[in-house]
């Protein structure tokens, strides 16, 4: 993926702006209250890591269930592995969106829940693609 031009550019206008907001925020900080790193203000940003824990381990379990849709898929020859694949995602996602409501969060705790979520989505489906892909007979298979 990044031996495209435009992902490795992206990609580096991401980190370019990571690297400025983490400085900018080392700056306010030291110019605020003479602190670098301001312990306080990283604990409130993180607070809640047994929910993040929590929120992971219950994601990572419906996550697993990919393998039982693709099973499903790959054995019969009806679409009905396309509501499980739905519904799967779609439990990823309320248990990612109802972690994030709970009281006393800090927004990074909120971040890398959503942003688990959205990563064992897309893995989810690629694993899922690849297997009907290549362990199907379709038109697409040496494409």
């Amino acid at each position: 993926m990044f031996e495209i031009r435009d992902f490795r550019t992206i990609y580096n206008m991401v980190v370019a702006s990571f690297i400025i907001l983490t400085f900018s925020l080392l700056y306010d900080s030291y110019i605020q209250k003479g602190e670098i790193v301001d312990m306080l203000a990283l604990y409130t940003f993180f607070m809640g890591g047994k929910t993040v824990i929590l929120a992971w381990i219950l994601m990572t379990m419906v996550f697993f269930c990919i393998i039982l849709v693709t099973k499903v898929s790959l054995i019969t020859r009806f679409y009905i592995w396309g509501p499980l694949y739905i519904l799967q995602i779609t439990a990823i996602i309320t248990i990612a969106v109802h972690f994030s409501r709970v009281e006393g969060l800090g927004f990074g705790s909120v971040i890398i829940i959503m942003a688990e979520s959205i990563r064992m989505i897309m893995k989810g489906h690629s694993y899922l693609r690849t297997k009907l892909l290549y362990l199907t007979d379709n038109p697409y298979k040496n494409f």
